[in-house]
């Protein structure tokens, strides 16, 4: 490979001790070779017994999907052994990202930033000077988004070799991750659920903010509306505009109080039966453009794999 096109040449990965911290320093691009180094690193300091990790990633020129990707699978195998993985980014873009209700039930994110106690040697090519920025790997509209269905699948299929891929812990931190991604690619989205029938009856296992799991409660409280629908009936149920929506009579006046006007719930299957659905809820009535609804199928197709192979 040329060396200028090389994505090592712009990347180097240190890990130092601070206290019980284990502090793991990354310098140059993180894109989908380079983090898969990453990933296998963060996962050899887990398996070798450490539970407070922090990845500072101030060094961190251009970060995509598959940076993410990384990021919450650390998380999640952390979290699963009663562990915390922090993170430390002078990137803007990262850091609005990380403050979302949703990545913060998986991840630290540190408001100070102080110096790292190990600092990779420094890449071959110089920094730039924007340092920090979300890369190209993350272009706006559909083909960002189908990148981080192809980063979540990526992740998911690392999963499918858990001992365990019933427990629900795990598949709980899948579906939490399914949840941040889509709300992070769907540019219009103001709230994201996921529903999963458990012991007979729906239950909202990962969801953006309280308002977004109120919303959920009210349909499961009425009987309808189109979490439940999509749910049961396994197609996926769109309304543009509740002030003029008529199929569900009980449920949509609550939305409205809560100031949801536009809802696009998907079906989420396994073994090609519906065993939930993946709900985006927005303000503004008319948001769900064609590529959102391609972006909710793209993405509740592959948690759907994701379902199956866990058994549920």
């Amino acid at each position: 490979m040329n060396a200028l096109n090389d994505p090592f040449e712009r990347f180097a990965v240190s890990v130092g001790f601070a206290g019980r911290r284990t502090v793991i320093s990354v310098a140059g691009e993180l894109g989908l070779l380079t983090a898969k180094e990453l990933g296998a690193i963060i996962d050899a300091v887990i398996d070798r017994g450490h539970r407070t990790v922090v990845l500072d990633l101030t060094e961190v020129e251009s970060l995509g999907a598959s940076g993410l990707r990384v990021i919450a699978a650390g998380a999640n195998r952390l979290a699963a052994s009663g562990g915390t993985l922090a993170v430390r980014s002078s990137s803007v873009d990262l850091r609005l990202i990380l403050d979302r209700p949703e990545w913060s039930t998986l991840v630290v994110l540190e408001q100070t930033l102080p110096t790292s106690p190990a600092s990779p040697a420094s890449p071959a090519s110089p920094a730039s000077p924007i340092g920090g920025r979300l890369g190209p790997e993350q272009p706006a509209g559909l083909q960002r988004g189908r990148s981080m269905v192809g980063s979540f699948g990526r992740a998911h299929g690392r999963w499918r070799d858990q001992p365990d891929p019933s427990d629900r812990e795990t598949l709980d931190g899948t579906l939490r991750m399914v949840v941040a991604l889509v709300s992070a690619a769907v540019g219009s989205a103001d709230g994201v659920s996921a529903s999963l029938r458990r012991d007979g009856r729906l239950t909202t296992v990962a969801a953006t903010n309280q308002v977004i799991s109120d919303m959920d409660a009210d349909q499961y409280a009425t009987g309808e509306g189109p979490c439940i629908d999509a749910a049961v009936e396994g197609r996926w149920f769109h309304t543009a505009s509740l002030a003029a929506e008529s199929r569900w009579p009980a449920f949509t006046p609550m939305a409205v109080a809560l100031g949801i006007n536009a809802i696009l719930s998907s079906p989420l299957l396994s073994r090609g039966r519906p065993v939930g659905s993946l709900n985006i809820y927005s303000r503004a009535p008319d948001a769900f453009e064609h590529q959102d609804q391609e972006m909710a199928s793209l993405f509740a197709a592959e948690a759907s794999i994701m379902l199956t192979t866990a058994g549920v």
